[in-house]
């Protein structure tokens, strides 16, 4: 179990908290885990790649062919709370102990297990159902009016890991298929759905002079919201009906996928979306040598440097483009430099 916290704020105005406790194993269960995750913050410029109405004809912000400045950008309030509860399945490496054990030495392996080489989950990798129910409230505050939106949607997965390593593979891959519904219950006031489903793939390019560990990773995600509807209101403008909202569903860009984007600057009705990356694990360490960080016991994770190049399709939406990304992690400290190149 891991439990963990921090407070943050900025100079101009910007405040929040997050806690968060992670795969707590339920008393009396063997194959039950539970986490949550939640956060309270007001923040100067919330941004938002979506609008109420559009005319026919004219692109939707948020759409491929949206102006890169259609957005909306406001002050307001931006809280969640994330609930899950995974189940192991007693087959594969799990049929024994839910719980998978991984020998490290600086950060890295120190032998691939031997279960992992065959794709067949009732003999390896690590399967689990899993229960997700999370909340999202956000607001954007205008001398108009306040605008907000709540949702209380619920997701029930399956996910099969056969990497070596979850958090940082080099051989093997993962599958995850979900299915989200929120049901207009509570808060919320707008019934929407989307089917989901992730696969990555890695291949170990071994050792060099230079390296420790080379990795290609490959990533395919793809999503459809059958519940998504257009309709034409009275002043003759498009109106989205039962569509997730902008920061839900087939969405791109920010964090996780096309990261030479703004946060969620694409979202749509369908999304397709692969990429690959290349990660190398060089022996050099720019925090090795840092006397003053010895008390911070870097050993959970190696630096890492990797190229990535994707390919989006969503709905009428085509990106492709590079990143260059370079990361240097501690355990508790953490430093990220990265640099990204795109071309529609």
């Amino acid at each position: 179990m891991l439990i963990a916290g921090t407070v943050f704020g900025s100079t101009d105005e910007a405040a929040g908290i997050i806690l968060g406790m992670w795969d707590y194993q339920l008393p009396f269960t063997q194959r039950l885990f539970f986490s949550a995750i939640g956060s309270m913050g007001h923040f100067p410029r919330q941004r938002a790649y979506t609008a109420i109405a559009f005319e026919p004809g004219s692109p939707r912000a948020g759409s491929n062919d949206s102006d890169r400045d259609d957005f909306v950008e406001t002050s307001g309030f931006d809280n969640w709370l994330d609930f899950s509860l995974d189940f192991v399945l007693p087959i594969g490496a799990a049929k024994e102990n839910s719980v998978v054990s991984y020998h490290l030495k600086d950060g890295l392996l120190k032998s691939q297990p031997s279960d992992r080489r065959y794709w067949n989950p009732l003999t390896s990798g690590v399967t689990l159902f899993t229960l997700r129910q999370y909340n999202r409230y956000q607001t954007f505050e205008t001398d108009v009016a306040d605008y907000e939106r709540t949702i209380h949607p619920v997701e029930l997965g399956i996910l099969y890991d056969n990497t070596d390593f979850p958090a940082n593979p080099s051989t093997g891959s993962s599958q995850y298929f979900s299915y989200t519904q929120d049901f207009a219950w509570l808060q919320s006031d707008t019934k929407w759905n989307f089917i989901n489903f992730e696969a990555s793939k890695y291949l170990s390019m071994g050792k060099s002079s230079q390296a420790r560990q080379r990795v290609l990773a490959l990533n395919l995600w793809t999503g459809y919201s059958p519940s998504w509807d257009e309709e034409i209101d009275a002043e003759g403008n498009i109106v989205l009906k039962n569509n997730p909202p902008y920061y839900e569903g087939a969405t791109l860009g920010g964090f996780y996928r096309m990261r030479g984007y703004p946060s969620h600057r694409f979202n749509d009705r369908s999304v397709i979306y692969t990429s690959a990356e290349y990660r190398y694990t060089p022996y050099w360490n720019p925090l090795g040598d840092i006397s003053w960080l010895d008390f911070i016991k870097r050993r959970s994770w190696p630096s890492r440097f990797g190229c990535r190049w994707y390919r989006a399709f969503r709905h009428g939406i085509f990106r492709r483009g590079c990143q260059l990304l370079g990361d240097v992690r501690a355990s508790v400290l953490g430093v990220k430099l990265s640099y990204r190149c795109k071309r529609k």
